[in-house]
């Protein structure tokens, strides 16, 4: 089935304050690059959401809106920016996969959350391929690469 675009799910989800945010304030504003990471390991260890934050501020500058979410509670995403320092953006919490079940994110059958980046563009439409959002294979188009002289190591 050929990818299409369509709107992008919307969604409530409790912040790293525990201030619920409706996700549908990006939408049709800004393009939007929205990551689901991997909560157990931390927002603090996650290669995609650290080269976000390093490129933060040329995608800030692009108008481009970056929101993190993961399964993890509101406490641990602030324990994360404790040990790892601040996200200059937003990281939704999702304990209860609802958000990742709407956005193809969930295995029902391992019963396991899957990481993965969306590109909302500024009218708030994503790519589709079958029941679900597609997420971005070609993060590089993304996220250029890190220069070089990065301490961090990206795979």
């Amino acid at each position: 089935m050929l990818d299409e675009r369509r709107p992008a799910p919307k969604f409530l989800a409790l912040d790293s304050d525990n201030k619920l945010l409706k996700f549908e304030r990006y939408l049709g504003r800004q393009e939007v690059l929205l990551i689901f990471f991997d909560g157990e390991a931390g927002a603090d260890r996650d290669p995609v959401l650290l080269r976000a934050r390093q490129q933060y501020p040329e995608l800030k500058r692009r108008g481009v809106q970056v929101v993190g979410v993961s399964a993890a509670i509101p406490q641990y995403n602030r324990q994360a920016m404790e040990r790892g320092g601040p996200f200059p953006f937003t990281l939704l919490s999702d304990p209860e996969f609802l958000i990742h079940q709407m956005w193809g994110r969930y295995d029902e059958d391992r019963m396991e959350t899957r990481t993965g980046a969306f590109w909302i563009d500024r009218a708030g439409q994503v790519a589709w391929s079958g029941k679900s959002p597609r997420p971005e294979a070609d993060l590089d188009r993304l996220l250029p690469p890190l220069k070089e002289s990065s301490s961090l190591e990206l795979k």
